[in-house]
Formats: structure tokens, sequence, C-alpha cells
């Protein structure tokens, strides 16, 4: 249940580059080999943790009990059971490759054309399908066609694991929210890094789903799981002959004026860091750029303000977010200040973003690591395989050691180590070689360059 449920403790992807197998003969034993070169993120249960990983050794326990490869047994056992003649996980069973929607990579405003290679852990991906199969798949799930157990959609509908603490709310491989008031909406998402964005949802109890693809970069879940919610809402209102109340801002309530003072300091959230500022009563916020006014709704939880939602300008130039949809609690603590605080999204998604250390000091070998480092694929014996065009810059900023990109700001933890705070990768261990400067981070070696 942990492993279905995300909080395994797992990494978020596996710990050896392991290259895909056309013909498919057991690849997963290389997964489930490499995790000896793995270390976890957080204890089992502790929090959730995304992990590609433990989706892919789920699938290798798959190959074990049946013999068979997972993406063949899945095609032969489940596709084409169930009618999706369509659907496969290998481009190399798709005959007719003009059949294949392009994807597409969104920068800077443009979309320009992404080539889209097999990715090579496929029980956690690379499921080509079509709205059709997708529909087909979710036919079958509410007319309960594919479990032999008939508690078995409500045994992955019900939410595990979630608390206060760790609020992502997931069943046994399907993310859960609550709709139209109280309705229980089942979804899951894919992509798009890979170019193609994809999502499937279903509301059980009234047997109804929907399946969006979209093939470009720009298609992930802050877009594509508000679409999905309100058309499953008009189409429950339409069902039930009623319209969902709006819910309505909660009232202001202010906290003494200690308390916000003990809310100040720098977190950590998606690779960015997040200054937490109390000002003449009032707390205040400032992440990439944005300067936000956190207003209290109890003495742990605020709602998001920004000026340009006070003027209405967001109408006309929208934001990278909608501020209106964004609460922060700070969790209580048993310490004088908080040791994390949550922004929720919607109820969509959760980040946790630790308080990072004041005045840390970077002591040998740390302050040695600022530079240019080239992403490589890591082999066994921590040796740097075939060279990724991906590069990225190590460097001190804030009283902080940062990684460009989407890991932002990590913690030494010893000579060795460095932990990883926010984003995708929160929790996870990066390892020091200082014999070759270079930084291993599970399936991938930084190695330094010189522009020179």
């Amino acid at each position: 249940k942990h492993v279905l449920a995300h909080r395994s403790g797992l990494p978020r992807n596996g710990c050896i580059s392991c290259p895909p197998d056309e013909n498919d003969s057991y690849t997963l034993d290389k997964f489930e080999s490499s995790t000896a070169e793995c270390y976890i993120a957080f204890p089992v249960g502790f929090r959730y943790h995304y992990s590609n990983l433990g989706y892919n050794l789920l699938g290798r326990i798959v190959e074990q009990n049946r013999d068979m490869g997972f993406a063949r047994y899945m095609k032969t056992h489940l596709l084409h059971d169930l009618g999706m003649e369509s659907s496969t996980f290998h481009s190399v069973d798709i005959s007719d490759k003009r059949t294949l929607a392009l994807g597409y990579e969104y920068y800077k405003r443009k979309q320009y054309p992404m080539a889209q290679p097999d990715i090579d852990n496929v029980p956690s991906g690379n499921l080509y399908s079509t709205i059709g199969d997708l529909t087909t798949f979710l036919k079958a799930l509410l007319n309960s066609e594919v479990f032999n157990k008939k508690n078995t959609l409500q045994q992955m509908s019900y939410d595990h694991f979630s608390t206060k603490e760790d609020p992502e709310t997931m069943g046994l491989g399907w993310k859960t929210m609550k709709i139209a008031g109280h309705e229980l909406m089942l979804w899951h998402d894919g992509g798009p890094d890979e170019g193609v964005g994809a999502l499937v949802a279903m509301v059980p109890n009234q047997k109804i789903g929907i399946a969006l693809v979209a093939n470009s970069t720009s298609f992930s879940s802050d877009k594509s799981v508000p679409f999905a919610m309100d058309i499953l809402n008009r189409l429950i209102e339409e069902k039930m002959n009623q319209v969902a109340e709006k819910a309505e801002k909660p009232p202001r309530k202010t906290p003494p004026a200690q308390e916000l003072l003990n809310y100040e300091g720098l977190y950590v959230a998606w690779g960015m860091t997040m200054a937490v500022e109390a000002r003449k009563g009032k707390l205040k916020g400032k992440i990439g750029g944005l300067n936000l006014d956190l207003i209290p709704i109890s003495t742990t939880e605020f709602r998001v303000s920004h000026w340009m939602d006070k003027i209405g300008l967001t109408k006309i130039i929208k934001p990278p977010v909608d501020f209106d949809k964004l609460r922060i609690t700070f969790p209580e603590s048993d310490s004088k200040h908080p040791e994390y605080l949550i922004i929720n999204l919607n109820n969509i998604s959760f980040e946790i973003c630790p308080r990072y250390p004041d005045k840390l000091s970077l002591d040998v070998p740390w302050n040695q690591l600022p530079g240019n480092y080239q992403l490589a694929s890591r082999l066994t014996g921590n040796r740097a395989g075939q060279a990724w065009e991906d590069k990225y810059s190590i460097y001190v900023e804030d009283d902080m050691l940062k990684i460009s990109g989407v890991f932002g700001p990590v913690l030494p933890l010893d000579d060795n180590y460095l932990r990883i705070l926010s984003g995708p990768f929160a929790g996870e261990t990066m390892e020091y070689l200082p014999e070759s400067g270079q930084l291993i981070h599970q399936n991938i070696v930084f190695v330094p360059y010189s522009d020179r």
C-alpha cells in the first residue's frame, strides 16, 4: 500500500541508468538490482513522495508472478482483453507511425516540435493510447469489469495515509479529491515532460469520467485537473439538476503579533526560496519575484493575495498561479519556529517547504563545489556513462548552496552528502566524490566542466 500511495520513501527515479530492451525480456530486474545503489528519501510512511521507481518495482512483481515481461503481459492480458487495441507500451508495436501525434515543447510563448523516444521505466509510464481507448478503460473501471473483487475500486479510492502534516490525498494508484461539494474524484496525470500531457479522471459514485490528452509540455496538472474538474462539476450539476454553491472567502482572523514573528524565515519551495516576513502586524511572502500578502484565515492558515488581484489585472494578464486558490499553512510545532510550511494548490497538490537554516557556513569541500556541470548517465561503480545535453550550475546565493533548474537549494549533511530540499526530488540524497569532483544523484552524474 505504501508503494501504491507513494509513501514508500523510495526516490523518484532509478539509481542506475538501465537502457531499454526492445525485446522486453525482463528488463525490470535491472531496476530491482539498482536499488542497492539507492538512498531512500524518507522513512516508510513518513510523507508523500512521488516515486516512479516504486511503480517499476511493482511491475517487476508482475513479471515474476506471470513469467512474462511487464509490457507484453499488460498488452496481452489487459489492454487486448479490454478492447484497447490501439494501446501499447512500445513504439515498435505501432505499425503506422503517422498515427502518432507529435509532441511540442512550450518555450517563451512558442511551441516547438519535440522528439519523443521511448522511456525505459515502462510500468510508471510510456503508454501509447488514444482518447477512444482511454474512454474504454474508464468505462471498464466504472462498470466493475476489471477487478475480480467488488471492493477493489473502493480500496483504490480510499485515502489511506494523509494527515494534517502530510495532506496529499492519495488512494492506491489514484490521486483523490472532492468536487461538487462532496463527490469523490479519482484522477491521475501523465507527462508532460515528454511532449504530451494526459489526464484520466472519474467520479465513481456518479459513474462519469473524462480523458484528456494534449500534445504540449504546457499541459501539466495545474491546467488539466481544473479543466477536468470544471467539466465533471457541470456534468454532475446537470445530472443532479442543481448548481454547486460557490465557496465564500473565509473571514479574516488576526493572529497575535508574536505568532507572526515566529513564522518569519526563508523556506524552500519548488527549487526556489520563499521569504516570509512580518511587517506592521501583517505577514508578507516573496517567491520568484512575486510579493504576496498572506491573509490569515486562522492562527496557522493563510490565503494569498497579490496586488494584481486587487485591481482586477489578473483577469487580463494571467499570472503563473491563481492566487485565490492558494492556501499556506504553518503546522503546529513544539519548537518556537515551525520547521516547514505547506502550500496548498487548490487541493490538487501540496508542497511541503522546509525552513532553511540561518547563516549556514560552507566548509570544505562544499565551498569548492560552485561551478558548471554536465549531466551523464550513472553506471555501476559510480562511473559516468553517456553525456547528456543538460547542463547545470552550482552557486552560493543568500548564504545558500543552490543548484540551477528544479533542484534549487540543497543542504550539506556532512563532508560527503547533500540533501535536496524541495520539488520533485525533495528529501533525496546527493553524494560528493572528492577524487573526481563529481556529484551523484540517483541515476545521473554531475560532471564538472569548464567553458574555457
